[in-house]
């Protein structure tokens, strides 16, 4: 949080971000299931694939699922 105010002079609080993160994952969840639906339904060869970095010493992955 402290680059925010490094770079725009602004702070933020952890209960702001908390909310900002539970209100995002609120509006994926339609898409999300869509998502599943569609590719449990599906007759085309789904293809997955992963990718992973560190950021602030911590290990992320990005995972995608297509059909095209």
């Amino acid at each position: 949080m402290d680059w925010l105010k490094d770079l725009y002079a602004q702070s933020i609080s952890e209960g702001t971000i908390v909310a900002a993160c539970n209100w995002m994952s609120q509006q994926g969840k339609p898409i999300i299931e869509a998502a599943k639906v569609e590719l449990k339904s599906t007759t085309v060869t789904a293809q997955f694939d992963e990718a992973g970095g560190r950021l602030t010493g911590k290990l992320w992955s990005f995972h995608v699922v297509c059909t095209e």
